[in-house]
C-alpha cells in the first residue's frame, strides 16, 4: 500500500512539473508578445511608415532593430556605472 501510494504521488509530481513547465512557457510567451507591441507602439508612435509595402516593413524593421540595440546599450552603460560607483560610501 505505501509502495503504491509513493508510486501515485510520483506520477502526480512528474504530470504537475511537465503542466508547470507549459504554464511557464505559456507566460513567458504572452510576456515577450506584450513587450513587442508596447515597445512597438513607442518606438513607432509619430512615424508615417507604409506598412502595406516591402520598403515600409524594412525601414519598420530598422527603427525597431535599431532602437532596441540602443536600450542594451544603455542597459550595459548603466551596469558599468553601478559596477563603477563607490559602494563603500564614507565609512573608511
Amino acid at each position: 500500500m505505501l509502495i503504491v501510494g509513493i508510486l501515485i504521488a510520483g506520477i502526480w509530481f512528474v504530470l504537475e512539473i511537465k503542466r508547470l513547465k507549459h504554464r511557464v512557457l505559456a507566460i513567458l510567451f504572452i510576456g515577450i508578445i506584450l513587450f513587442v507591441y508596447v515597445s512597438g507602439y513607442y518606438v513607432f508612435n509619430g512615424t508615417n511608415i507604409d506598412y502595406s509595402s516591402i520598403s515600409g516593413l524594412t525601414e519598420a524593421t530598422k527603427l525597431y532593430v535599431g532602437w532596441f540595440f540602443s536600450v542594451g546599450g544603455n542597459f550595459i552603460d548603466i551596469t558599468n556605472n553601478i559596477i563603477k560607483m563607490n559602494w563603500k560610501g564614507n565609512l573608511e
